[in-house]
């Protein structure tokens, strides 16, 4: 831990598992992407309900800052562990199929024509259409209805489940403390610092409308089951920032 301040890193610590903490919230976010776009949500419009919710790179453009080759490995790794909400998204197999890598590779769901230009400057990347045209080609593949969403809509879709996600993760006793949680959202994913955090956010909601929430999500199935713990806060009224030291939360 010391080492990591004085190199000028936030260390938090987490107890050993698959995907420890980030990857475990990266992974619920680049799925509900991947399947948004199969659902007929265009790359820009999830880039843009992202960028207003305050991310400066949404889950596209960080699956390609990543690497979809590399994002896929990763995915298959944790699959094995979680198998019930976590699976090879055949949308991302294409990509890689078709070498489409993302910045590594010049072009994934954006094009970076100026790698040199692109890295300071969004602005310069667009959408890629052979991603679209491969989005159009899996989603006929794979029979996904055309659904209507709207910034809000989307929003939800790629919270939620993290939340879900992140209530495993305090369940498990992965984390000592909650707010781990939110250091890792922000510092490793980027999550927006003015909302908080992601269990900040969440607590401005509230367990039970967090749970009334998600009835719109059933049809994802295990991916939006709201979880034991998450269940109980809503019987005790408690909210993610009062779990440290909570007798909900067991030694494990």
């Amino acid at each position: 831990l010391a080492h990591a301040k004085r190199i000028g890193r936030i260390p938090i610590v987490v107890r050993d598992g698959p995907g420890f903490v980030v990857n475990r919230l990266l992974f619920p976010l680049v799925t509900e992407a991947l399947d948004l776009l199969l659902e007929g949500v265009s790359i820009q419009s999830i880039e843009e309900a992202t960028a207003e919710f305050g991310w400066s790179k949404g889950p596209l453009r960080l699956l390609d800052e990543i690497g979809l080759d590399i994002a896929l490995q990763g995915g298959m790794v944790l699959s094995e562990s979680f198998p019930e909400r976590i699976a090879a998204s055949p949308l991302m197999v294409a990509m890689v199929k078709q070498g489409l890598l993302g910045r590594k590779s010049g072009a994934g769901f954006f094009v970076y024509p100026d790698q040199q230009h692109a890295a300071a400057d969004d602005t310069l990347e667009q959408p890629n259409p052979a991603a679209q045209a491969i989005i159009d080609r899996v989603a006929l593949q794979w029979g996904r209805p055309a659904e209507k969403h709207t910034t809000q809509t989307i929003l939800m879709r790629l919270l939620l489940p993290m939340v879900l996600e992140a209530s495993r993760i305090i369940a498990e006793n992965k984390v000592q403390d909650p707010r781990d949680i939110d250091l890792a959202a922000i510092f490793g994913l980027g999550f927006p610092e003015v909302r908080g955090g992601l269990l900040w956010w969440a607590d401005t909601y509230g367990p039970t409308r967090l749970l009334n929430m998600l009835r719109g999500l059933e049809r994802l199935g295990a991916r939006a089951q709201p979880t034991p713990l998450l269940r109980e806060m809503a019987r005790r009224d408690v909210r993610f920032y009062q779990l440290a030291g909570s007798t909900l939360l067991s030694p494990g």
